[in-house]
């Protein structure tokens, strides 16, 4: 567990960037099944260019998925025992610097490209006839892909990083199977349960991640219109870092030893009655 620590607080704090960008930087109003998007949060307060916003949030997703990819690889490199598969430092410092630099500027031609904001606006108007005020705005900006292209990008980089993320689970899971003589079973069970948990702490939140990548996408290449997506996408994406930071403390004792103790001592507070000095006391008797 100590050996991971780390990892695991860089994995809760590039979360908390993810749902942060989203619900509070960024908060973009998107006009499905256009791309679209007026921005509402603080960044666009303070004249951020709105291609700038519409890059910071897209990259938000990839910067959230690689840091699960280096929690498993983590894993794999502490279980295994084979000197051929753990990686060096300085290989894996080149491999997620590369990573951390590739995938969001993936989303850079797309949102980047020359356009005409009125025509591509126009040429919305065909699908979303009536849609509200804010979209003539010069504040809404509509990306200058075509939607296919934007959902194909989403695509590769979360099938990319899923890929990734899966081989170092599913390696680790197959290291804790074999038998190993180096390492006692009291250990290796140890580390069996820990993996569960890693497992359930990554999959349950990013099922409910993928849901509103999955609606989105959906929407963009049927050019279906649902009135209600643009919340519900809002609502998961902040869901799932809520739902990660709950499983973090029901499944590691640790974590969950800790945060029972602290509503104890909070309860214990509320409940606990001062007694009255004996100061007090004497002289209420004597006004009386």
């Amino acid at each position: 567990m100590k050996s991971a620590k780390w990892v695991i607080l860089y994995s809760h704090i590039a979360t908390f960037y993810l749902d942060f960008t989203v619900s509070v930087l960024i908060k973009p109003f998107i006009y499905f099944p256009s791309v679209a998007v007026y921005a509402t949060g603080i960044l666009s307060r303070l004249g951020l260019s709105n291609p700038f916003l519409m890059w910071i949030g897209q990259a938000a997703y990839p910067i959230q998925q690689i840091s699960l990819v280096m929690l498993f690889e983590n894993r794999f490199s502490k279980i295994s025992t084979n000197p051929k598969f753990i990686v060096g430092n300085k290989t894996r410092i080149v491999f997620y610097t590369l990573n951390y630099i590739f995938l969001p500027s993936l989303y850079i031609p797309t949102i980047y490209s020359s356009s005409d904001q009125i025509a591509a606006k126009l040429e919305i108007l065909k699908t979303i006839p009536c849609p509200e005020y804010h979209f003539f705005w010069d504040a809404t900006y509509v990306i200058p892909v075509n939607s296919i292209q934007q959902s194909l990008t989403t695509a590769f980089v979360s099938i990319y990083l899923f890929g990734l993320a899966s081989f170092f689970a599913f390696t680790s899971g197959y290291c804790l199977l074999r038998r190993n003589s180096a390492i006692s079973q009291k250990t290796r069970d140890m580390q069996k349960r820990f993996w569960i948990a890693l497992i359930i702490q990554v999959v349950v939140p990013f099922v409910v991640l993928f849901i509103p990548f999955a609606i989105y996408s959906g929407s963009m290449m049927t050019g279906t219109v649902f009135t209600f997506v643009r919340s519900l996408i809002i609502f998961f994406i902040t869901l799932h870092g809520i739902l990660s930071g709950v499983l973090l403390v029901l499944l590691h004792r640790p974590y969950r030893q800790f945060t029972v103790n602290l509503l104890l001592n909070w309860k214990r507070g509320l409940t606990k009655v001062k007694p009255r000095s004996t100061r007090n006391v004497s002289g209420a008797a004597a006004n009386s």
